[in-house]
């Protein structure tokens, strides 16, 4: 199976790129545990996605790393698209779902998604794996969920995936809330006017989805409507959830949601980074992970 690692992100609430920065001991960014944990549970290629300016950093922090433990490639997420015969350029990338929809060329076999700045922990890898590798249907994929309680920062708001589930543990629908933060003992998302108030036991998306190749297409078709309705608009995103959440409306799709027991954490801001580098210690320390991730 092939690891798919969305990395195009410019890092602009973090001030830098997030994604290459040290949290371990020796240098390791956060993405370096994951990698560990994908060999662990027997992948064998991980696919950066990542901007063209972001390729001689990526390979300088991380290529040696990995020398004949898994084979490493990686996919431009372009922030030029052609609508209509025109190029359209921006610097801001299109959004998550156009993240994966660059990998397309490269993946004919089911395949993990992840961010590349969130540590989702070693049983979770090995939850999602087992069930997409069991799992007989084309169109059936499963997610990673979390608590929403346990993703928050305390520098800002976030962004979250927001679950529903039926009986039967499926995804029923999953809005995207952008402005997610606490106040005082409440959480809450503000988006507007309104506030909403959310329950820390909601069940969110933090971007670990296991998909099939079927996904691409059901993807395209969605970012072409998207794309000319947005073309000139220099921070519309196109998210994944945006998508899952029409194909499930219209039932060509099911996905799994499988509710980690392992812990999250994260970096969306530069003051988060003393606390993932504290958690990482504490899985050094408690035998999770070696000292030295790479020999």
């Amino acid at each position: 199976m092939k690891l798919l690692i969305m990395a195009a992100g410019i890092g602009s609430r973090y001030g830098g790129l997030k994604q290459i920065d040290s949290f371990g001991p020796n240098g390791e960014a956060i993405m370096d545990y994951s990698i560990y944990d994908a060999i662990q549970s027997g992948f064998d290629e991980v696919i950066f996605i990542i901007q063209e300016n972001m390729i001689k950093d990526l390979y300088e922090k991380f290529s040696h790393n990995f020398d004949g433990k898994i084979k490493v490639s990686h996919v431009i997420q372009s922030t030029e698209i052609e609508v209509n015969g025109d190029v359209v350029s921006r610097k801001r990338p299109w959004g998550t779902a156009h993240a994966i929809l660059s990998s397309k060329s490269m993946i004919n076999e089911p395949f993990l998604v992840i961010n590349a700045d969130d540590f989702y922990g070693t049983r979770a890898f090995r939850q999602v794996t087992d069930f997409i590798l069991d799992s007989k249907f084309e169109n059936e994929y499963a997610l990673v969920g979390y608590r929403l309680g346990n993703t928050l920062s305390d520098s800002g708001s976030v962004a979250r995936g927001v679950c529903q589930t039926n009986g039967d543990g499926f995804l029923s629908a999953i809005e995207e809330k952008t402005k997610i933060s606490k106040e005082g003992d409440l959480i809450i998302n503000q988006e507007n006017e309104e506030k909403e108030i959310l329950s820390p036991e909601t069940v969110v998306s933090m971007n670990f989805w296991a998909f099939r190749p079927s996904i691409f297409n059901h993807i395209q078709s969605r970012f072409d409507e998207f794309i000319l309705e947005n073309s000139n608009s220099e921070k519309a995103e196109l998210f994944i959830p945006n998508v899952l959440n029409e194909l499930l409306r219209l039932g060509s799709i099911k996905i799994k949601v499988i509710e980690s027991v392992d812990p999250w954490f994260g970096v969306t801001y530069k003051s988060d980074k003393s606390y993932a580098t504290s958690r990482i210690d504490d899985l050094i320390k408690d035998g999770t992970y070696p000292e030295k991730l790479w020999s």
